[in-house]
């Protein structure tokens, strides 16, 4: 099998991408319709030369918040919590072992009365997460009606979770979805950059073909990180198999219009481009004039993508692009 270091990754994003990120014409590798969806590879030596010695350093951006008045226009209506679950409904049943846990919910385990094997049920507590499991559950359905197999599946909305020894109640503000094995960014700290190398190739494949059908679906994914992206195994040769994106919550609908993040978090959240930062530059083309809203496209996910591909595999990708360029990104960016 070809190694990952001797691959130069040409992404073909999608529909009418005639502007290239570094703005010259690329060389020709004979396929560059518009329509092209296909990863082509071609070998042009070592892209990352490093051993075991000398493992390479990754470091996990940062999240960035919803400014209010984003956040207040973005609000979804919520629906009470019904007593006790309908008749025929699969109750899910929390195992004891919690996944993950933050101030904003939770993660647990649970198994289904129709389905094998344990799933993880997210359970919101504060307004702000409630408003984003909301729109998680709309992204995966958007997802699943294109038949996304590298996004998260969802498997049950408001779903009925038994509590106690007897009680069953409808929970509306929380979804079930299938139990992974691991994040990407648990897995990049924990190998050598000898097997990052190795299994960089397939893994960039899977994120990008799951970023594709995701807009497809209509939407971007809008916070493309190592911790927003899991995997189902792991196979032979120790790489992530089965890889999803997930965590929707800052994911917007293609074609309208989203607030701008605060300027203080360009220099932490550097897996997004400039230009959803109040007072930084506007690389790709896509600010609304005077207002702190910019278009949004599909090129945002491009860039996180092509971020993702340098910062955790020293993988150099190149993305078509539809406005602009993505300008500085990573960490130490001005």
């Amino acid at each position: 099998m070809m190694s990952a270091s001797a691959l130069l990754f040409v992404l073909l994003a999608g529909h009418a991408l005639a502007v290239r990120q570094n703005g010259h014409n690329e060389p020709d590798l004979a396929v560059h319709e518009a329509q092209h969806e296909e990863i082509l590879k071609e070998k042009i030596g070592d892209v990352v030369d490093a051993d075991d010695s000398e493992d390479t350093a990754y470091v996990l951006p940062m999240k960035p918040r919803r400014r209010p008045e984003a956040r207040a226009e973005n609000l979804m209506e919520l629906q009470e919590e019904s007593p006790a679950c309908p008749r025929s409904s699969e109750v899910w049943s929390p195992t004891g072992r919690t996944l993950g846990q933050g101030e904003n919910g939770k993660v647990v385990e649970v198994t289904g009365s129709g389905h094998h094997g344990p799933y993880a049920l997210k359970v919101p507590k504060s307004p702000e997460a409630e408003d984003d499991a909301e729109l998680e559950v709309a992204v995966m359905k958007s997802s699943s009606s294109q038949r996304c197999t590298n996004v998260m599946h969802l498997t049950a909305e408001k779903p009925c979770v038994k509590e106690g020894s007897s009680d069953e109640k409808v929970n509306n503000k929380a979804y079930v979805a299938p139990e992974m094995a691991g994040d990407l960014d648990r897995w990049l700290k924990q190998v050598r950059t000898t097997q990052r190398n190795l299994c960089a190739a397939r893994i960039i494949k899977q994120v990008s073909d799951g970023v594709k059908c995701l807009h497809k679906a209509g939407y971007i994914h809008g916070d493309l990180k190592a911790d927003n992206i899991f995997y189902k195994e792991l196979d032979s040769e120790y790489c992530p198999s089965g890889v999803v994106l997930a965590d929707f919550g800052l994911s917007e609908k293609i074609n309208t219009l989203m607030y701008q993040y605060d300027g203080y978090y360009y220099i932490h959240s550097t897996h997004l481009p400039s230009s959803l930062f109040i007072g930084h530059r506007d690389t790709l083309n896509i600010k609304v004039p005077r207002r702190n809203q910019v278009y949004v496209r599909e090129d945002i996910d491009m860039c996180s993508l092509q971020q993702l591909a340098k910062g955790a595999f020293m993988m150099e990708v190149k993305v078509d692009l539809m406005w602009g360029v993505c300008g500085p990104m990573g960490f130490g960016r001005s």
